[in-house]
C-alpha cells in the first residue's frame, strides 16, 4: 500500500499477508480516507497533470520540493542534458502461471535507451523515512523491466520532508531476473485461497481491519509479541537487561502501543453508536478550545485599558509556516524568490532549539 491508501499488488504486504485485500472484501471493509491521505493525492495528482490549481500553499511548496529532488534524481542517473521519456501514475501487468494477473503502479517512470529510472513519491509531512531497497520497489523494478525491456532500473524514493539528496538503489539485469523469479513465488503463494494469513509488522503496517480492530490474526500475533518479551524481564531492573532483551522489549513496545491504541479507537467508535458497547466506559464530552480570531481588536482592547504594546507582543506566538504562506500570498512569491525574502524577513529575529533525540528502529534490510 501507497501513501495514499491504494492497494498495489506489487506491495511486499499483499503477498506476505497472503491477499490482505481479500481478507478486507471478506468481512466488509471499505478504505476510510483521511485528511492527510487527501493532501497527498492531491499533490501527486498535481505531479501527474502538471498544475498546482487547488492546491493549498502548503501543498504547493511541497509540489515544487518534489519536482526539484525528481530533476536532481534524474539528472543524476541519466547524466546531465539527457531528456528521458517519461510517464506518471502507469500501472504495469504481468501474467503468472494459471493466468495469475499481477500489477503495480508507479509514481514516475523515466527511460533512455536500456536504463529505465523509477521514483515513488512520499509527500506527506509525517511519512517515515523508507529505503529505496524495499520489496515493493523491487518487485515495480522488475514489472518496469519486463514491460519496457530494459536491462538496469534504478529506484528512488522522493521525500521532500525527510530529505533533497535522496539515495538511489541499482539493479542490474541479473539481479532483476532474481528478483523475478523471487516475486513470481510469493505473487502465487498470495493467491491461493487456501494461504494461512501471516501477520508481521510489515504486513499490517497499512491494514485497514488491523488498525480498526476487525483482524483476528493480527490481534494475536500483536498479543503475542508485546506483554511476554516485556513481562519475563520485569522482575530485574531494566538497566540490568541483556542488550538483546532490551531491544526485544523495544520491539514489544511498538507493537503494544498500536494494539493499545487499535483497543481504544474501536471501542470510541463503538460507544458512539451503542452506549453498552464498553460496560463501565462512556464518552464524556470534549473539552472546549477557544481561540481568539481576531487579535487587533484584542490588541486595541488591551492597549485601551492601559496595557503596554511590547506586553502584548510578548504574549504572542507566531507559526513560520502561516507566516510563509502569507508572505507568498501578500508578494506573489513562490520557490526561490520566497525562500529568499522570507529569509530576509526572519533575518536575526529568531532562536533555534532542538529537541530530545528521537528513538527509531534501525532499518533491517
Amino acid at each position: 500500500m501507497n501513501d495514499r491508501g491504494n492497494w498495489t499488488s506489487a506491495s511486499a504486504a499483499a503477498a506476505d499477508a497472503a491477499c490482505a485485500g481479500r481478507h478486507l472484501a471478506q468481512i466488509g471493509m471499505r478504505s476510510e480516507r483521511s485528511e492527510d491521505a487527501a493532501r497527498g493525492d492531491a499533490i501527486h495528482k498535481a505531479l501527474c497533470d502538471g498544475s498546482d490549481a487547488g492546491l493549498d500553499f502548503d501543498e504547493r511548496e511541497t509540489l515544487a520540493a518534489c519536482k526539484a529532488i525528481e530533476q536532481k534524481v534524474v539528472t543524476q542517473f541519466f547524466g546531465l542534458g539527457v531528456e528521458p521519456w517519461r510517464t506518471r501514475e502507469r500501472r504495469f501487468w504481468m501474467v503468472f502461471v494459471g493466468d495469475i494477473r499481477h500489477s503495480g503502479q508507479v509514481d514516475l517512470v523515466c527511460r533512455n535507451e536500456l536504463r529505465a529510472l523509477v521514483i515513488d513519491y512520499k509527500s506527506l509531512a509525517g511519512d517515515t523515512p523508507d529505503s529505496p531497497k524495499n520489496l515493493q520497489l523491487r518487485d515495480l523494478a522488475v514489472l518496469v523491466r519486463e514491460n519496457l525491456l530494459v536491462d538496469e532500473v534504478g529506484v528512488c524514493i522522493v521525500q521532500p520532508f525527510v530529505t533533497h539528496s535522496p539515495e538511489l538503489c541499482l539493479y542490474d539485469r541479473n539481479s532483476l531476473l532474481l528478483a523475478k523469479e523471487q516475486m513470481c513465488e510469493r505473487v502465487i503463494e498470495s493467491n491461493n485461497h487456501q494461504s494461512k494469513r501471516v501477520p508481521g509488522e510489515l504486513q499490517c503496517k497499512f491494514c485497514l481491519a488491523a488498525n480498526l480492530g476487525r483482524c483476528v490474526e493480527y490481534q494475536q500475533w500483536a498479543g503475542r509479541v508485546a506483554p511476554p518479551a516485556i513481562m519475563a524481564a520485569l522482575d530485574v531492573p531494566i538497566a540490568q537487561w541483556s542488550p538483546e532483551t532490551r531491544s526485544k522489549a523495544m520491539d514489544a513496545v511498538k507493537q503494544g502501543r498500536k494494539l493499545m491504541d487499535t483497543i481504544e479507537d474501536a471501542v470510541r467508535e463503538g460507544l458512539a453508536t451503542d452506549s453498552a458497547f464498553c460496560p463501565g466506559w462512556e464518552l464524556a464530552p470534549g473539552m472546549n478550545i477557544e481561540t481568539i480570531e481576531n487579535p487587533q481588536i484584542v490588541y486595541e482592547r488591551f492597549i485601551a485599558l492601559g496595557g503596554k504594546h511590547k506586553a502584548f507582543m510578548d504574549t504572542l506566538t507566531i507559526r513560520k509556516g502561516h507566516l510563509r504562506a502569507e508572505l507568498s500570498n501578500s508578494l506573489g512569491l513562490n520557490g526561490k524568490e520566497l525562500k529568499e525574502a522570507f529569509k530576509q524577513l526572519l533575518d536575526g529575529c529568531t532562536e533555534s532549539s532542538v529537541t530530545q533525540p528521537i528513538l527509531k528502529r534501525k532499518d533491517k534490510e
